[in-house]
């Protein structure tokens, strides 16, 4: 049976907190006999005359016998009720419309465009992909989704209070007039001007219909909204006036002139307001971005033209299958299943990233519905989750983890044309133009590293190249590269002898000419004899220190991180090692903590870079299939992207890190 975890940051808690919130009502009508009136009513009902007035605003000049007033049948205690709405995801096809896909989902016209606002703004559209609330029960969280600390984000949950009985009037649908505009110029939310005007159909607003509407100390703003400056936002979930004057660069002061009702309402999650049309830049569909280099490093958030929820599916080998039976709540229990297989704990390390991207994508505006599934580390169960996950709706596919997988699920993807993310691995032999290998290979990063060393080649220096007999493939190609460097290789298997770094580093004739000596090695015993040689010479000689590739053993203990530090030890990395950067690293590190009260390690900063990435690139794009089509570099705290079809088809990541020990000993960006 296919495990899927389903997450939905779309939509969130919706916690209506104002002045004036409305509870569930059962209406009925009451005609006024001789003798009553507001008062006497009330009493009658055992409600207060203040919920008559907002119901019926005419009764505050009297009530006339045989005239009907609409009340609610009974009052709901003070207690909150909640509902539960869940969604799945339909992309529109050829020649459907709003009114057939309402009914085939046996949902409102109206329902469908409360979830999927920018349809009051726009035409629907052939591949648009839109939230259908559903009437089903949602199944209970699974200990995945309980222990990213996170709710279940496919679930809508409301929250609903007692009816306060704020003051309302009359209003006239005028033309061109909309649910959303008329709640805007109110201050109310969709919901609020449902439950204000329980007789209007929901599929209809017709013009000349009276409305029950909030009736504000402030004049209320007639205007249509010109479609071509300005756009209508629904507020969402904790979002505040500073953070939406921070993401579309206006003023708190110009947004409340915008939408007056902020005034007396204050802001709520659920309210449509006024705003200007992002000015974004179009990054990958106009030929404006003349001056992308290769080392320039662009900050997508300012390219953002494409704010609709993206689908996402996530494929890691969790192996929920191999857990004790009966046993996957229990944290000791899974714990324990973590600790028998690094497979379990570098997925579950990558997740939380993951997570925690989700959430900083939130904070940006981003929203995702993401679906995570268990590949169990088995080519066969990937290609079949896949198959049977609808494919097509998936905007991008992170994962699988390892090389095996992930070229089978990405033969998949290229079938439906979905762009693949290959976390991990920089092996895979594919044609695939979808697939995206995220991991420098090992050839790219040796060619960084020459590179930078070639780039002083107009100074005087000298250069060295030690290597052991295995290595010879990378002498051959360094030998190519620099002809005139001096080249060792020992006599004697895995060792060095003093007597040949003498040779080259003579002890009695101190130099200051730079020594750029190359070690290449993946053998501990000869990487640990050569090094505190060279860190003696390097009293006498102006020794810096590189290798193309940095294998295990220059991590190993036996090798003093003092002596790599007075060699100005450089290396090529694929990510920065160590969080000592600025670049959004306290967001990163603080908001996992919140979540996981853990420090983050590789992993987990790994997959919160990657999803990052795909998620800005897809909004920076409206299609999915065009979001490298440009050469440029994106940075996050330990990842840089820089994506470059090749000859054999595919991307492959070009950005890495020139990296070093300083006399500090801490490893800093040199490149």
């Amino acid at each position: 049976m296919m495990k899927k975890i389903i997450f939905c940051f779309l939509v969130g808690f919706l916690t209506l907190n104002l002045q004036c919130i409305y509870a569930q009502y059962d209406f009925q009508k009451h005609q006024v006999r001789h003798g009553e009136d507001v008062f006497s009513i009330a009493k009658k009902y055992k409600i207060n005359p203040d919920h008559i007035y907002a119901l019926n605003p005419m009764a505050r000049f009297g009530v006339k016998q045989g005239s009907y007033l609409v009340l609610p049948s009974k009052q709901q205690n003070t207690r909150k009720s909640v509902k539960e709405i869940v969604f799945r995801n339909h992309k529109t096809r050829s020649k459907q419309t709003l009114y057939s896909i309402a009914r085939k989902y046996k949902v409102s016209v109206s329902e469908i465009k409360e979830h999927n606002t920018f349809l009051e703004d726009q035409p629907l559209r052939k591949g648009d992909i839109l939230q259908i609330p559903l009437n089903e029960n949602h199944p209970p969280l699974t200990f995945f989704q309980k222990l990213s600390g996170m709710s279940d984000r496919k679930v809508k949950v409301v929250e609903e209070r007692e009816y306060t009985g704020p003051i309302t009037q009359a209003y006239t649908i005028q033309a061109k007039d909309t649910r959303y505009g008329v709640a805007r110029r109110f201050g109310l939310t969709l919901q609020e001007l449902e439950q204000l005007n329980p007789n209007l159909k929901p599929d209809e607003f017709p013009i000349g219909y009276q409305l029950l509407v909030s009736n504000p100390q402030e004049q209320v703003d007639h205007t249509p909204v010109d479609t071509s400056k300005y756009q209508l936002y629904k507020v969402m979930p904790k979002e505040t006036l500073y953070s939406l004057s921070k993401r579309y660069d206006i003023s708190v002061q110009k947004i409340s002139e915008l939408n007056p009702m902020i005034s007396s309402t204050g802001l709520k999650a659920g309210m449509i307001l006024k705003l200007p049309k992002e000015q974004t830049v179009s990054l990958l569909e106009e030929n404006n971005f003349e001056t992308s280099t290769d080392t320039q490093i662009l900050d997508l958030r300012q390219y953002l033209i494409n704010r609709t929820p993206k689908n996402i599916a996530v494929f890691l080998p969790f192996e929920i299958n191999k857990t004790p039976k009966d046993s996957i709540y229990g944290n000791n229990d899974y714990k324990k299943h973590l600790k028998n297989s690094k497979v379990r704990r570098l997925t579950v390390d990558f997740y939380t990233g993951v997570l925690t991207a989700l959430k900083k994508a939130e904070q940006m505006g981003i929203y995702a519905n993401v679906e995570v599934f268990d590949t169990e580390n088995n080519t066969a169960k990937s290609i079949e989750l896949l198959e049977n996950a609808t494919p097509k709706k998936f905007d991008a596919i992170i994962g699988p983890l390892y090389e095996k997988n992930v070229a089978s699920v990405a033969r998949v993807a290229n079938r439906y044309g979905v762009p693949l993310f290959s976390p991990i691995s920089n092996k895979v032999a594919s044609n695939y133009k979808v697939l995206y290998q995220t991991i420098p290979s090992s050839k790219m990063l040796e060619e960084r590293m020459i590179d930078f060393v070639k780039k002083d080649s107009m100074t005087p220096r000298k250069i060295v190249v030690i290597s052991d007999k295995p290595s010879y493939a990378i002498r051959t190609r360094l030998r190519g590269h620099f002809p005139d460097a001096e080249y060792l290789t020992p006599e004697q298997e895995n060792f060095v002898s003093q007597d040949e770094i003498n040779a080259i580093f003579d002890p009695e004739v101190p130099s200051d000419l730079p020594h750029h000596v190359f070690l290449e090695s993946k053998n501990m015993t000869f990487v640990s004899n050569v090094i505190p040689f060279l860190n003696a010479r390097s009293k006498s000689h102006n020794i810096t220190l590189f290798t193309t590739n940095k294998t295990k053993p220059f991590d190993n203990e036996s090798v003093q991180h003092i002596h790599l530090s007075q060699l100005n030890f450089h290396y090529p990395s694929v990510n920065e090692e160590y969080l000592d950067n600025d670049i959004d690293q306290n967001n990163f590190s603080n908001l996992y903590r919140v979540h996981f009260n853990n420090e983050p390690n590789q992993y987990a900063a790994r997959g919160y870079d990657l999803t990052l990435d795909v998620l800005l690139r897809l909004s920076a794009s409206t299609d999915k299939l065009k979001i490298s089509e440009q050469t440029f570099t994106t940075e996050y705290p330990r990842n840089r992207f820089q994506y470059v079809l090749t000859p054999q088809g595919g991307y492959q990541n070009m950005a890495s890190y020139i990296l070093k020990y300083n006399p500090e000993m801490k490893v800093v960006v040199v490149e």
